[in-house]
C-alpha cells in the first residue's frame, strides 16, 4: 500500500513541475527561459491557479489503475 501511494504523489507532483516547465516554454517569446521559470509572479499564478487541479487527473488515473 506505500507503493501506491507513493506512486499517487511521486505522479502529483512530477507532472506539477513538468507543467509548470512546459507552460513557461510560451514566455520564450517575450523572455529568457530561465528569468520565466525564476518569476516569483509567475511560480505563484500557476500553483495556485493551474497547478495544483491540473496535476490532479494523472495523479487520479495512477490512484484508479492502483485501487
Amino acid at each position: 500500500k506505500t507503493m501506491k501511494s507513493l506512486a499517487v504523489i511521486l505522479t502529483y507532483f512530477g507532472t506539477f513541475v513538468f507543467l509548470y516547465l512546459f507552460f513557461s516554454l510560451f514566455g520564450v517569446i517575450w523572455e529568457d527561459y530561465l528569468t520565466i521559470i525564476r518569476n516569483k509572479e509567475w511560480i505563484y499564478a500557476y500553483s495556485f491557479l493551474l497547478g495544483w487541479w491540473l496535476a490532479i487527473f494523472p495523479a487520479h488515473e495512477v490512484y484508479e489503475y492502483y485501487y
